[in-house]
């Protein structure tokens, strides 16, 4: 646009009042400005928008006034050159935005737009200045909002493509906004096939959310889904989409590929599946085994004691009675062996199941000294029993399985001492009860501590040569006294001896009595012959249902000693008809003692049908089972009470009395 001239004499008075009028109601702020770059005018806007004054700034050089120093001081082009009579200084044809200087030396920005004028003497501009800061720096917001936002957009696509997942964000019309490479690699599509603006229907796992989950068997080998959780799966791949809609109304999806995930998962129910198999395997073979040996071991044992409870024993040879106590000695402890194995099979299946209840702590503690004593005096060895500090007369705990602990510390101790002291203490130290025990035996060194609780383990592999054993029994007990909410540790030193330390919980013992001494009174041990006197079952009928005829003429003899009268059923159909028919000819069974594992009809099957028929009569389980669960089997069944074979006479006796004085109500049945 070409820059027209306005032709003014300002040395004429009424021009320059006109002049002056019309500059002052302008908006903007106007100057004139001389050839030399004198203020020849500054109207009123001017001097608001600058603070100078029309008089300060007359005569003064506009550009030294209003522009910054730092624009001559860089060496920089001056913008406004033309203003201070640089002749080839360009002159531009519209405003220009220039940075200007206030009064108060404050910095701002103006759009200057200048008009040449001529005058009678020369010729001069008119700068018509506007104040447009505000308008710059919204600009500036502008850019730097710009720059942000590609910022933050850059972070979001790095954020996106560092995902280990597929993303992918849909606008309201379910197109495509962005995704990253992971998503396109899930799909195996290219970049050109999924691309910005892509309509849902040209991606496969979108039809599940149109379909509701049904996809084609094309599109996927396993596709399930739920539209109102909206977790969707196709074949290896998860997706989940967010329930929360973006502000325009769309939405983001999150996709894993699964494929190794599910093999693993495949891999690990085989595996799970072939230990469990495993285990049932070794249940089995374990409960078998333990039924094929403890069913001879009743025999074997029973007729053992019967030899020497029976005829003229006393005028017997002693290498007869020896060899007969041979025989009962070596068959008790082929059964301690087969209870460690089914003890630490229990443990390892995490099957093992401890029963808390009320315990007498001194007689246990008397008691295993009394057993104990006789192998210790066999060896010629001191057993003692001390109380270190005050010990309760009564916890909380299972007083089997801790009886179990001691006899086997307690034994081990005696077995590796040749000669000297094994002593039992007793203690309760921090609210936790401490059963030590102490010897003068072997000891052992460091290294065979270390190895000293695993299985199937003794300290040296040449003990087991001269002292037997499976290397079980510590191995138990650890696991026991930790069941029993403590530990069991050892210090020992070659040569020296050893001392090992159980604790266990006692449970809580406020207001519990306490005792210092523990007044120690032998017991003997009697043989099996001692309690058969008198005849504490007379008149008494009981059913023997047992398949082993040579168990059938022990058990039969055994309550015959007692007394009672029996008959023996070979299996658990035979022994209910035996029972009906005792009801009908009006001499029922007293009790049935009921083998658990027979032909034809088994035990269980047995008593369920007994109790279905409403038959109240007290039932005894004999098994040659002692797993885990066994006795829960046998009870759910319908049983009254519950024994594991080989049987013995006494608890058998009492078994039967405890029975008779109670009915098995039928809500036992199975």
């Amino acid at each position: 646009m070409a820059v027209q001239t306005l032709k003014l004499d300002v040395g004429n008075d009424q021009n320059s009042i006109l002049l002056g009028g019309l500059f002052d109601a302008a908006h903007d702020a106007i100057a004139v400005v001389g050839e030399d770059g004198s203020v020849l005018f500054w109207n009123r806007q001017a001097s608001k928008l600058f603070g100078w004054s029309t008089g300060e700034m007359i005569g003064q050089k506009f550009i030294r006034m209003v522009l910054p120093q730092e624009i001559d001081q860089n060496g920089q082009r001056n913008p406004l050159g033309f203003l201070n009579g640089e002749v080839d200084a360009p002159m531009p044809t519209q405003g220009i935005k220039v940075p200007v200087v206030r009064r108060d030396g404050s910095l701002f920005t103006v759009e200057l737009t200048a008009t040449p004028i001529a005058l009678t003497g020369g010729r001069a501009f008119g700068a018509f200045i506007r104040d447009v800061t505000v308008d710059k720096t919204a600009e500036d917001r502008l850019h730097e909002n710009e720059a942000s936002l590609a910022i933050a957009k850059a972070q979001f696509v790095f954020a996106i493509e560092a995902l280990d997942a597929g993303f992918a964000m849909f606008d309201r019309d379910e197109r495509l906004v962005i995704c990253n490479s992971k998503y396109r690699e899930i799909y195996k599509a290219a970049a050109d096939d999924i691309v910005p603006g892509v309509r849902h229907e040209q991606i496969p796992w979108f039809k599940v959310l149109s379909q509701g989950g049904e996809a084609t068997a094309s599109e996927c080998d396993d596709a399930s889904s739920n539209v109102t959780q909206r977790d969707h799966k196709i074949g290896d791949v998860w997706i989940r989409v967010n329930d929360h809609r973006t502000e325009d109304g769309g939405f983001v999806s999150l996709h894993t590929d699964i494929t190794a995930l599910k093999q693993q998962q495949h891999e690990l129910r085989v595996a799970r599946d072939a230990a469990d198999a495993a285990n049932r395997a070794k249940s089995e073979f374990l409960a078998n085994m333990s039924h094929e040996i403890r069913t001879p071991m009743t025999a074997i044992l029973g007729y053992a004691d019967m030899l020497l409870s029976e005829g003229d024993i006393a005028d017997a040879p002693p290498q007869r009675i020896e060899a007969i106590e041979t025989i009962r000695r070596n068959g008790h402890h082929l059964l301690e062996i087969l209870n460690d194995i089914l003890d630490i099979s229990k443990i390892e299946a995490g099957r093992m199941a401890l029963e808390t209840m009320e315990v007498d702590l001194p007689a246990l503690l008397r008691d295993v000294y009394n057993l104990m004593k006789v192998k210790a005096d066999a060896q010629k060895l001191t057993l003692e029993l001390a109380v270190q500090t005050p010990i309760p007369a009564r916890i909380k705990s299972d007083p089997t399985r801790l009886k179990q602990i001691l006899l086997n510390l307690v034994g081990n101790a005696v077995k590796f001492t040749d000669q000297g002291t094994v002593r039992l203490e007793a203690a309760v130290l921090d609210g936790q009860l401490r059963l030590s025990i102490h010897d003068s035996g072997i000891g052992m060194t460091t290294a065979q501590m270390a190895r000293l609780f695993r299985p199937f383990t003794q300290a040296d592999a040449s003990m087991n040569r001269k002292f037997g054993g499976t290397g079980l029994g510590l191995t138990i007990s650890r696991h026991f006294a930790r069941l029993l909410g403590g530990d069991l540790t050892v210090t020992s030193e070659s040569d020296k001896g050893s001392c090992f330390t159980a604790v266990i919980d006692p449970g809580p013992l406020e207001g519990v009595p306490t005792i210092d001494t523990l007044l120690v009174r032998p017991t003997a041990i009697t043989s099996a012959s001692t309690s058969d006197t008198g005849k504490p079952l007379a008149g008494v009928r009981i059913l023997l249902a047992e398949d082993g005829p040579d168990n059938q003429k022990l058990i039969t003899f055994v309550l015959g000693k007692f007394g009672a009268e029996s008959a023996v059923a070979g299996n658990g159909r035979s022994a209910i008809e035996l029972y009906e028919d005792s009801i009908a000819n009006g001499r029922p069974f007293d009790c049935i003692l009921m083998d658990m594992q027979m032909p034809e009809l088994d035990g269980y099957e047995a008593t369920a049908l007994l109790r279905q028929s409403g038959h109240k009569v007290p039932i005894i389980a004999l098994t040659a089972h002692a797993m885990s669960g066994d006795r829960e089997k046998c009870i759910s069944a319908g049983c009254s009470d519950y024994a594991t074979k080989p049987v013995q006479r006494a608890s058998l006796l009492l078994q039967i009395q405890a029975a008779l004085g109670h009915t098995c109500p039928i809500s036992n049945a199975a």
